[in-house]
């Protein structure tokens, strides 16, 4: 304990730090926070707790390593229409996309539902979009059964959040419909 895991928590934290591109200021403030509570578990002897740490390093290492597009699919829905409980008169939009990683597999993500606030682990999920967007995916599927401008997102190394395309699409996700 006294040399292999504080040599492992600093190895970890500079791979994390190295990792995190300048603009991911959020990623690296994580860093530097796991890296505090290690020592300072390492100074208690608390050895269960430097080794939580040492994991919730690497699980930000693994994230920030992470690189994916984020696809409409092709399969049926590519989307949906939901009526919210609070708001009868309105309507929400959602395109149905999933995270693709470099080959070419669905990666499952962490995706916080709008509707009931709810977490889940899903390889696929809704991306809020305008009613004009929606309609212009669903004449694209329409005319020739694939959808050609089928991108509204990216996750690039080095950042812990993918980007939308948020001239395409809205904040806000469901995880079920």
């Amino acid at each position: 304990m006294t040399t292999t895991l504080p040599r492992e928590i600093e190895d970890t934290y500079v791979r994390v730090i190295n990792l995190a591109r300048p603009d991911e200021e959020e990623g690296q403030r994580q860093a530097g926070a796991l890296r505090a509570e290690g020592m300072f578990a390492l100074g208690r002897k608390d050895t269960a707790g430097a080794r939580r740490v040492m994991a919730q390093l690497e699980t930000l290492r693994q994230t920030l390593a992470q690189e994916y597009t984020i696809r409409i699919v092709t399969s049926n829905p590519a989307g949906v229409e939901r009526i919210p409980d609070e708001n009868e008169q309105a309507r929400n939009y959602y395109v149905i996309v999933q995270a693709i990683g470099p080959g070419g597999k669905p990666l499952p993500q962490d995706i916080t539902s709008e509707e009931d606030g709810k977490t889940k682990r899903v390889d696929t999920w809704g991306v809020r979009v305008s009613a004009d967007e929606y309609r212009a995916v669903r004449n694209d599927k329409r005319d020739n059964g694939i959808i050609e401008n089928n991108v509204v997102g990216a996750k690039k190394r080095g950042y812990l959040e993918p980007q939308y395309d948020y001239a395409r699409v809205q904040r806000g996700f469901i995880t079920e419909w």
